[in-house]
């Protein structure tokens, strides 16, 4: 199909495509036996953009690929093989669409005699587009596009975004806002979705919905690494696709494709969406491009054209099996942005605090507990440096760099148990989740869970609990839609769970309030309550774990830590839980908002976002280069059907941090590696790590966690976050750490 990359849509012809050679033969060669194809025989309404897929008992020898022939209304048609399986699979591919309403025949030979599958093409409909046009100013969509960037010799990527927002009035100003960050950027979000608008409403089952469906040589759309510097050139990234058909709060319809890459892809990388055309509303209609993407592609002279071309040269010289021009409803180039710079305000900021004293803390109470396992609970506050001002911006100095010039107190909480009567005890530091604190997670989990181990349990009240009315699930957009900025409070999280873990080994060292009087009272006997030398852990929850997720790739001083249903990804986390709340809020605003707005919105907060998502700083810890040094090791769960936490997060965190998933295996991650506990050293020679699915009660076809069963759990994010089963989990990890040079993982009963 040498001329293929100038044709759209059958709109003009291709000549026939070469075959290979076929060797000298005697007699004829056929193929195994037919085991089944799509279409099947006798099949009735075949798209006109179908290709003809067969499955074969045993691999196909190339030689018999000389014997297919399709034939449509009495004409030969021209097509390419492509063998895939080991030879199992064969795909024909047609030069151009089947003719409208016509009677087809493939034929070749079989095992033993000639074969034929018959069947009959569909009518043609109403044409479906995808909509795209870059010279329409009312539509920023699809997003993102290198065709929305210029070139830049100052970006590493040599790209700079340079859109304009859509629309006009409100629409206008709304998009004007949540522009403006991403136009300093040389790239697309690593995390960030990739929105397509079509003009109808698609059948579902034509679409690769999950990760393992975007994976399939055969799926309707993919998302391709095309960069020629890539060691993966022509392999597919994996997705999950989501669809909105839904009509917005203005009356108007949208339809819109939501591609969500199921792990960050890498920076400064090209990549090349594709939407094919078999992708169907119906038989009669697949899915074709827009006139205005038709006119570019054949443009030799567009730049907007050239892109896509680019894609399309690559899909047909990389992919298996090859996909080209007249298979395409759309076809982009995207570029990923740089993150070289991402961590520096991180680092900056862990400088400082390693440099300082550590902070200094008052103890407000001591308590004795009903718990029969702990001693006393001890309540204080610890000063927290503020590297923010009042409007949650960074504070900088001279030089740039992030700076404390103030602090507040932040109320923290400890759970001693009994054991600490005897000898000191080692400490875990606890992340509470979203609407709690830290004499909550402590009482959950420092005198439930750790307790009755002879472990102390102790965490401080984030900024999110101690500003509840500021820091929001929406604060990105709140921050982006009002100022034009998105505030800096997740840098400031970081900040103050470094300067806890500064605080810690002084504070295990001097703490001595146990044991307590009869009446209550603290009687201290001289010998430190907790153990100083004992190693750093952490263990977040929910929101502490989304905290945790970044956290990991600045405090090497951590060996080992457990994340639970929390991984980063504020947009995918955020949509999950609130897309229509938001759309809601922001239509009241905006009329004529659509709901593919509200996706375009979603997809420039997280660009904006990108330098402080958890998802995007654990690169550092592990994918890429650690840069501060090894990381713990790492112990991550996942509720499968989780309603908080969406799986896309926990999963793409997994991929991030380099960790397989431990068996059981409840539901395959086809870009995760599989392993069997116990799990030693390996992530590399020092440090473990795995992840981990727990299943509640209720999931359709698979079988739940005996101790989620146990108690009725039906949803999955509390049944992999506070679980019997997570804790014995948490529990092994950590007493091995705390006993072990490596720390080992166990076996879970999941």
């Amino acid at each position: 199909m040498a001329l293929a990359g100038l044709c759209l849509a059958g709109a003009c012809s291709s000549p026939e495509p070469s075959k290979p050679p076929v060797p000298p033969v005697e007699g004829p060669v056929g193929t195994p036996t037919l085991v089944d194809a799509s279409p099947s025989n006798g099949a009735s309404s075949v798209p006109r953009t179908a290709w003809m897929a067969l499955r074969f008992e045993g691999g196909v020898d190339p030689r018999a690929l000389a014997s297919f022939a399709l034939e449509c209304a009495g004409k030969t048609q021209a097509f390419e093989t492509a063998l895939l399986d080991a030879g199992t699979r064969l795909v024909v591919n047609p030069s151009s669409d089947l003719p409208d309403g016509a009677n087809c025949t493939l034929s070749f030979r079989g095992p033993s005699s000639e074969e034929a599958l018959s069947f009959s093409v569909a009518s043609r409909g109403e044409p479906a587009r995808v909509l795209y046009d870059r010279a329409d100013s009312s539509r920023l969509s699809p997003w993102p596009d290198d065709a929305l960037t210029v070139a830049d010799d100052a970006t590493r990527t040599g790209l700079r975004i340079a859109a304009s927002p859509p629309g006009q009035g409100a629409r206008r100003d709304l998009f004007q806002k949540a522009l403006g960050p991403a136009m300093s950027l040389d790239g697309a979000s690593p995390i960030g979705a990739l929105v397509v608008e079509l003009d109808a409403s698609l059948d579902q089952k034509t679409l690769p919905m999950t990760p393992e469906a975007s994976l399939d040589p055969l799926a309707t759309m993919g998302l391709f690494d095309v960069d020629a510097h890539s060691p993966e050139l022509g392999s597919r990234v994996p997705f999950v696709l989501k669809v909105d058909d839904r009509v917005s709060a203005s009356g108007a319809s949208s339809h819109v494709l939501e591609l969500l890459p199921s792990h960050p892809l890498e920076p400064g990388r090209k990549y090349g969406l594709y939407v094919g055309r078999r992708a169907l509303v119906d038989p009669t209609r697949p899915l074709d491009p827009s006139a205005a993407y038709a006119a570019s592609f054949a443009d030799p002279a567009s730049s907007v054209g050239a892109l896509s071309r680019e894609v399309v040269t690559a899909l047909e010289t990389r992919a298996s099996p090859p996909i080209h021009a007249d298979d395409v409803a759309l076809a982009l180039r995207v570029t990923v942005r740089s993150l070289d710079d991402v961590p520096n305000d991180m680092l900056a900021i862990r400088a400082q605090i390693k440099a300082a004293p550590p902070p200094t803390f008052v103890i407000t109470s001591v308590k004795p507990d009903a718990d029969p396992n702990v001693a006393a609970v001890v309540l204080g506050t610890f000063q927290a440096p503020l590297f923010i001002d009042a409007d949650g911006k960074l504070t900088r100095g001279n030089d740039g760099k992030p700076v404390s010039l103030a602090s507040e107190p932040a109320p923290f909480a400890l759970s001693i148990p009994k054991a600490a009567l005897t000898k000191p005890v080692p400490a875990i530091m606890l992340q509470h989740g979203h609407v709690s604190d830290a004499p909550f997670i402590v009482s959950q989990i420092g005198k439930g869970e750790l307790a009755p181990a002879g472990i102390a349990g102790i965490g401080f009240t984030d900024l999110q609990m101690r500003r509840p009315a500021l820091v929001t699930l929406e604060y990105v957009f709140d921050g982006l839609l009002s100022v034009g900025r998105v505030p800096d409070y997740q840098t400031q999280s970081w900040a103050e769970q470094l300067a806890f873990l500064r605080l810690l080994p002084s504070f295990e060292a001097s703490l001595d309030v146990v044991p307590l009087a009869a009446d209550g009272t603290s009687t201290p006997d001289g010998k430190p309550d907790l153990d100083a030398s004992a190693p750093l852990t952490f263990a977040g929850f929910s929101a502490g774990s989304f905290h945790g997720t970044g956290l990991l790739a600045y405090a090497p001083e951590l060996r080992a830590a457990s994340l639970a249903v929390g991984a980063g990804h504020w947009s995918a986390k955020t949509m999950h839980q609130k897309l229509d709340t938001v759309h809601d809020s922001l239509a009241t605003k905006v009329p004529d908002l659509t709901r593919a707005d509200v996706y375009l919105l979603f997809a420039l907060g997280q660009a904006a976002f990108d330098a402080q998502d958890p998802l995007v700083h654990a690169r550092f810890a592990r994918r890429a280069q650690a840069i501060v040094g090894r990381g713990p090791s790492i112990l991550l769960t996942e509720g499968i059907g989780d309603s908080l936490v969406p799986s896309v997060a926990t999963r793409a965190a997994a991929w991030q941090l380099g960790l397989p998933i431990m068996e059981r295996v409840a539901v395959s991650v086809p870009f995760l590696d599989v392993a069997k506990g116990p799990l030693t050293a390996n992530l590399d020679s020092q440090t473990s790590g795995a992840f981990v699915q727990f299943v509640p009660v209720g999931i359709d076809g698979v079988a739940p966690t005996p101790a989620c069963a146990a108690t009725g759990e039906t949803v999955g994010h509390f049944c992999a976050d506070v679980s019997k089963a997570v804790g014995a989990a948490r529990l092994g990890l950590f007493g091995s750490a705390f006993v072990d040079a490596i720390p080992t993982i166990e076996p879970v009963e999941n």
